[in-house]
């Protein structure tokens, strides 16, 4: 639960991301595989979205080592 609360609020922090939800994680042994789907605006290009997926992995295993692997699931944020 730590560890969830944590890549929340890595993420939650990056710049253009809206919203994270479905945060899933696995551990095997020291490592950490992690899955989560994260909302950004749904009218940014899929070269700034595969940025912001890059920053995301670098940040999240940077400041968690355990982290290995990591699939991020872009979604386009609704404001409903």
């Amino acid at each position: 639960e730590k560890t969830r609360k944590e890549i929340l609020d890595i993420v939650i922090n990056i710049d253009k991301v809206k919203d994270t939800h479905a945060i899933r994680t696995r551990k095997t042994g020291d490592s950490i595989f992690l899955d989560l789907h994260v909302l950004v605006d749904g009218n940014m290009s899929v070269t700034e979205s595969h940025n912001i997926t890059e920053e995301i992995q670098v940040q999240l295993m940077s400041k968690i080592p355990e982290i290995i692997d990591i699939v991020v699931h872009i979604e386009p944020y609704d404001k409903k």
